[in-house]
């Protein structure tokens, strides 16, 4: 026993990784298997699990001051076992918001998760990483409450945003109180510290929504495409197109002026929430240097659908130039964006036609 606590003492940085890693290939294949509400009630005990640790932490961490180093195993395989279930939290979540997320709108939000896995490495003292480890733990329930909020409602909006930032800071308050309550007052300063940390991740959460930078989940793209004529084919969609190379970067429509080009989307929503979504035509003006707004259109969709709900938008005879279809929900959470584009031709293109 004595060697093994001597082993993890001098390998726990590299124990540390190699355990959150672990978490985060787990997730990896497993999330994507799971239903919705299964992920729900798994994040729920990960969050709980992390949460008792954290107040066993705690009070053998206060307690600890008075003791021999190394007499208190307790005080090194707690935080191993928080960092991991708060990196098995984060990995999934990243998950969930990378399938939800436009990367050219939400990269900054996504830059931030990335920037909580390097200060989980970085933070490497014990006193230091609880201290992390505590600020780490209101923004995981903050983000979890976002995901999971909106499918407990059955919609998306402000109001149920704004619902579940003032959840998390009533439940992480009342997790900060029982801190206290088993382990003791916490050091000078710690408080100040922790209240201004929760009060900077409150305010720039917030900031990301109503700037359009977070993630629409728990919304996931699954389809998307433009089509030259889109018809209904039993209980699918028949989609008529050019076929379309996986290595180009660039997306060429050839158009025969006069006829209309259809936007595609299939979305992924769980099954209780119903919300719209939304396909912004925009064209770029060359003279301007600006994205013009052509056409807004809007239809509901209801969750359930592994493959997603099916949707679809039309612009009549689009001129020439660059476009975009922005796929976005009702509130402006931008889903995904489809950039392209026409070129007119006299004759009509060779097409393929999918059935989805």
């Amino acid at each position: 026993m004595e060697r093994l606590r001597a082993f993890v003492a001098r390998n726990k940085r590299h124990i540390s990784t190699l355990v959150f890693a672990g978490g985060f290939v787990a997730d990896v294949f497993t999330l994507p298997l799971l239903d919705v509400s299964e992920v729900e009630v798994l994040f729920a005990v990960y969050l709980a699990a992390a949460g008792l640790l954290m107040l066993g932490s705690y009070a053998f961490l206060y307690r600890a001051t008075s003791v021999p180093t190394g007499t208190m195993p307790m005080t090194g395989f707690l935080p191993l076992s928080v960092q991991f279930l708060l990196g098995a939290l984060l990995s999934g979540l990243l998950i969930f918001y990378t399938e939800s997320a436009s990367l050219s709108a939400s990269w900054p939000f996504l830059a931030i998760l990335a920037a909580v896995f390097l200060g989980n490495e970085v933070l490497r003292k014990y006193r230091e990483r609880f201290t992390f480890q505590v600020i780490l733990f209101f923004f995981t329930l903050y983000a979890y409450l976002i995901f999971v909020l909106p499918v407990l409602a059955g919609s998306m909006g402000p109001v149920v945003f704004i619902g579940s930032g003032v959840s998390a800071l009533l439940i992480f308050l009342f997790f900060v109180r029982l801190l206290r309550r088993v382990g003791g007052p916490f050091p000078q300063g710690l408080p100040r510290l922790i209240g201004l940390w929760t009060i900077s991740i409150f305010f720039l959460v917030n900031v990301s929504y109503f700037a359009g930078i977070l993630p629409p989940i728990p919304l996931a793209l699954k389809d998307s495409g433009v089509y030259h004529q889109i018809s209904r084919s039993g209980d699918g969609y028949a989609l008529t197109g050019e076929p379309v190379s996986r290595f180009t970067w660039r997306t060429v429509v050839h158009h025969m002026p006069g006829m209309p080009l259809y936007a595609y989307s299939a979305v992924f929503a769980p099954v209780s929430l119903s919300t719209a979504i939304v396909h912004r035509w925009e064209r770029f003006d060359e003279a301007a240097r600006v994205w013009v707004l052509e056409s807004r259109v809007s239809f509901p969709i209801s969750g359930g659908r592994e493959n997603g709900y099916r949707g679809y938008s039309l612009k009549d005879d689009p001129r020439e130039g660059a476009w975009k279809v922005v796929i976005e929900t009702g509130n402006g959470q931008r889903i995904a964006e489809m950039r392209f584009d026409v070129e007119n031709v006299a004759t009509s293109p060779a097409t393929v036609t999918e059935y989805r």
